[in-house]
């Protein structure tokens, strides 16, 4: 009983921890798109801005944070959607570990019945044994 409360434990703090690190991954992976989209929308802005210097009729779509918004936006359900289907695969991971672990629990604590049962066997037949030779050496004692 105490080692499968230590490996819950054991399993409950690795998942935090693979938990937290999932986070910290998101949000550098955030934070280096959205450095991207910056990065492109200030290139295609100089682009603009030097094939365009002559002709001025098409205006410039200036880049706000509301599209940015909304590029996180959608971002975050891709991200919420891999999270939770991530999280589902570890749950069934550790249903899977845990399940495995009750199975060889049963197993061991089969064989241990086993095992003694037949050491309880085969002390009746030693003792059976025993009491025979006393049986038969306290017959011998009488005849002879």
């Amino acid at each position: 009983f105490f080692c499968s409360s230590f490996l819950v434990l054991y399993l409950f703090i690795l998942q935090q921890e693979v938990e937290k690190q999932s986070e910290q991954d998101k949000l550098e992976e955030e934070m280096r798109k959205r450095r991207e989209r910056v990065e492109a929308w200030r290139k295609e802005r100089q682009n603009l801005s030097a094939t365009s210097s002559t002709d001025t009729t098409e205006p410039i779509k200036k880049w706000t944070l509301d599209d940015d918004d909304d590029e996180e936006e959608s971002e975050k359900k891709k991200n919420s959607e891999r999270d939770k289907e991530s999280r589902e695969k570890d749950k069934d991971k550790d249903r899977d570990k845990e399940r495995r672990h009750r199975d060889k629990d049963r197993d061991q604590d089969r064989e241990r019945d086993k095992r003694e049962k037949k050491d309880k066997r085969d002390k009746d037949k030693r003792e059976k044994k025993d009491r025979k030779e006393k049986k038969e050496k306290k017959e011998r004692k009488e005849k002879g």
